[in-house]
């Protein structure tokens, strides 16, 4: 029974990974671990093992890091499709001089408009780049939460059969 709870942990972990894997610019997994460190009493499952171990690892954290950052930079790529917006605001007063007594004032406020219509697809390639940069982002991380989670699941086992070897030999 205690292998079907632990299966059932892991399988919860791995949803909250593909709802991080969907959109890792709005999620807030990778910083927000489900399971905390301060209940280090009692014994620990395999599923809290994997999940200390990915949200501690430090190449689990930079590969996350790496894959908002290419959203981030597909984002800004897609961006360069929308019109751009400039406003601009002066006010100048002058006292004038004694002999004229003149107080002048000049406000001056500037909007510009600037829409790029045609390109010769150089806006479309750098689209193109940047989603081929996540999609290799996505691809890296998924390789590090693999390896980072195939370790700890040995680490657990590995100390799971010590400990019944000491057991036995008591």
């Amino acid at each position: 029974m205690l292998w079907l709870n632990s299966i059932h942990q892991i399988l919860i972990f791995i949803e909250h990974r593909k709802n991080f894997l969907k959109n890792p610019v709005t999620s807030s997994y990778a910083m927000n671990c489900i399971f905390r460190q301060n209940k280090m009493e009692k014994t620990i499952t395999l599923a809290e093992v994997i999940e200390l171990t990915l949200c501690n690892n430090p190449q689990t954290k930079q590969a996350w890091a790496f894959a908002k950052m290419h959203a981030a930079q597909l984002g800004i790529a897609k961006s360069r499709y929308l019109p751009t917006l400039q406003t601009s605001y002066s006010y100048t007063r002058d006292s004038g001089d004694n002999y004229f007594k003149n107080n002048g004032q000049t406000r001056k406020f500037l909007l510009d408009a600037s829409w790029l219509l045609f390109d010769f697809g150089k806006r479309k390639d750098k689209v193109n780049q940047a989603q081929f940069l996540l999609a290799y982002a996505y691809a890296n991380q998924n390789d590090v939460l693999q390896e980072t989670f195939l370790k700890a699941v040995q680490a657990y086992y590995n100390l799971a059969s010590i400990q019944g070897i000491l057991t036995v030999n008591i």
